[in-house]
C-alpha cells in the first residue's frame, strides 16, 4: 500500500491508494463486488414512472417524457416567463407612465415637484408611504453630469427608471461618509 505524501501525517490512513485486485482474489469476483449495486440505490436516482405535480400527472416511461408531459411542462415554462417579463417590467413601465404624467402636468426634466400631502390609497404611486413628504424630480443626463442639491436634514434616495437604488443622498449618505 503506498501513502500519499501531500497531506499531514494524521491524515495519511485516509488518503492511502489500494490496489484493487491483489493476493489470490479473483478479478472476475473484485469486479463484481465492485459494480454490485442495491436495489434501493438504483429506485433513489431513477426516474419514476409517474409524478403527480400541480400541473398534472406527468408520465416517464423509460424514464423519458411522453409528448403530453413535454408539452404541458413547456406550456407552464412559457406561462412562467411571461410572468416574469410581466414582473420585471413593470417598474420601468410605471417610471415611463409617472414620468409621462409630470410632462402632461407641464412639470419638465430638472423641476421638482413637492407633494403637498402624505399619500394614501387614492395616491398613483408605486410604492408610496403614507407617512413620509416625498419630492420627486427626473433628471436627464443626456447632455453630461449634474450637481444636485438637496435640502439639509434630508433623507433622499436616487433610483434609475426602473426603480432600482442607485444611491442614497442627504442623512443615509452623510451617516456613511
Amino acid at each position: 500500500m503506498a501513502q500519499a505524501k501531500c497531506c499531514p501525517a494524521d491524515r495519511q490512513e485516509s488518503w492511502s491508494v489500494r490496489r484493487p485486485f491483489h493476493g489470490n482474489r479473483d478479478r472476475s469476483e473484485s469486479l463484481q463486488q465492485a459494480t454490485r449495486i442495491s436495489p434501493q440505490f438504483m429506485e433513489s436516482i431513477s426516474t419514476p414512472e409517474q409524478v403527480e405535480t400541480h400541473l398534472g400527472s406527468l408520465e416517464f416511461p423509460l424514464g423519458m417524457p411522453t409528448e403530453e408531459t413535454a408539452n404541458r411542462v413547456y406550456d407552464h415554462l412559457d406561462h412562467v416567463y411571461a410572468v416574469s417579463a410581466f414582473l420585471n417590467a413593470y417598474s420601468g413601465v410605471d417610471m415611463w407612465a409617472f414620468r409621462k404624467g409630470f410632462l402632461d402636468a407641464g412639470i419638465r426634466d430638472h423641476d421638482v415637484m413637492i407633494c403637498s400631502e402624505f399619500m394614501d390609497a387614492k395616491s398613483l404611486v408605486l410604492t408610496g408611504n403614507a407617512d413620509t413628504v416625498y419630492f420627486v424630480t427626473f433628471l436627464d443626463l443626456t447632455e453630461g453630469p449634474m450637481v444636485v442639491e438637496m435640502p439639509p436634514g434630508t433623507l433622499n434616495f436616487v433610483n434609475d427608471m426602473w426603480f432600482r437604488w442607485v444611491t442614497d443622498a442627504g442623512l443615509p449618505a452623510m451617516a456613511m461618509s
